[in-house]
């Protein structure tokens, strides 16, 4: 998707057309177009009294649940203000005057994302022990009660959406690096192996160890085998090639390259140097 903001003069009106090109850009969620102009944007806000006259330009019925899955699947935290407030201009002022129809939409609003996080499997004690009368009375008020409802939940839901998801990244790789060290012995232990171990695609799995872990597969696979090299060579009287062989590397001059490269120095030269230390 691409935004156009309000055109400016000066450069230091720039964030009022960053704010305006943001607004347009919140909007992704109705539209089907892939380009957001703000300028159209003012001109149907300026046609919402007319809700069918706003509604012909949104691609499907704006009560769709499919809108609301969309927003709640992708959409982020700080957009929830402007999403619920474009969502409520496309379905039109004038039904929105209806209490009955407002309490249609705040309820379709609250069943939407109670079913979003059970797909999800959250915890929705808290949404679903709301008295239902209640929430309809209040949020049945006035048109703003209604929104502010709705701003409430869906921010809610993004919230537990977002812990939910930390939490299974945390499982993922949890369950990788339990692969990981109990397999780093193995000459062909891969990337692959790894993510099929933790249930996910390896480009999935790259991204995401990369990004937890502040270094890729590699790097972390190559520490470990190190660390276990210098453990041998401090704690027995193995030769580096029978070492190599123990940490995963069948070449043992392959080996005794990489400690070099990573470790500063020769196996070798790193066992005369704690033999000296102690």
């Amino acid at each position: 998707f691409v935004a156009a903001g309000q055109p400016v003069e000066r450069l230091s009106q720039i964030q009022k057309s960053y704010h305006s090109a943001s607004r347009a850009f919140s909007q992704r969620y109705l539209y089907d177009e892939n380009i957001l102009y703000y300028n159209e944007m003012e001109s149907m806000e300026k046609q919402a009294g007319d809700g069918n006259a706003y509604l012909q330009k949104v691609d499907v019925n704006a009560l769709n649940p499919a809108i609301l899955q969309k927003f709640l699947s992708n959409g982020l935290l700080e957009e929830t203000e402007n999403f619920v407030k474009d969502y409520f201009r496309a379905i039109g002022q004038e039904p929105l005057e209806s209490l009955v129809f407002r309490s249609y939409v705040t309820l379709n609003v609250r069943f939407s994302v109670i079913s979003f996080l059970k797909e999800l499997g959250c915890d929705t004690g808290i949404l679903e022990s709301e008295n239902s009368e209640e929430t309809l009375t209040e949020s049945g008020k006035s048109l703003e009660s209604a929104v502010a409802y709705a701003e409430k939940v869906i921010s809610q839901a993004l919230t537990l959406r977002d812990q939910n998801s930390g939490n299974k990244n945390k499982s993922i790789l949890k369950s990788a690096i339990d692969f990981i060290d109990s397999n780093y012995m193995e000459e062909d232990i891969s990337l692959n192996k790894a993510a099929n171990a933790a249930n996910v695609s390896a480009n999935h799995f790259s991204a995401l160890f990369s990004q937890n872990m502040g270094q890729t597969f590699i790097e972390y696979l190559t520490s470990l085998r190190m660390n276990k090299a210098k453990e041998y060579l401090r704690c027995t009287g193995m030769r580096s090639s029978e070492i190599a062989g123990r940490v995963g590397y069948k070449d043992a001059h392959y080996f005794s390259y990489l400690f070099k490269k990573t470790q500063g120095m020769t196996p070798s030269d790193y066992r005369k140097a704690r033999e000296e230390q102690s």
